[in-house]
């Protein structure tokens, strides 16, 4: 789980634990946050530093969960 304050703003249980991608073997490796993302600046710093990436607004029940910053595959 991921806090920014007394605010909530990433729950990260369940989340694939992966630490190389299983396309091109790269260890750069990202989760993806689906649905509309609270304006926070955590947040905001998580996606500079590429350890979250924003999916989209459209959440559903087979979305990728993680993404390599080496290739871009999404699993």
């Amino acid at each position: 789980m991921i806090q920014n304050g007394n605010a909530m703003t990433v729950i990260t249980d369940g989340v694939q634990e992966m630490s190389e991608c299983p396309k091109c073997g790269g260890t750069d490796i990202a989760m993806i946050l689906w649905g509309f993302p609270p304006d926070s600046e955590f947040l905001k710093e998580e996606v500079k530093k590429k350890k979250i990436v924003l999916g989209g607004c459209i959440v559903s029940k087979n979305d990728p969960e993680l993404e390599c910053n080496d290739c871009g595959w999404r699993y």
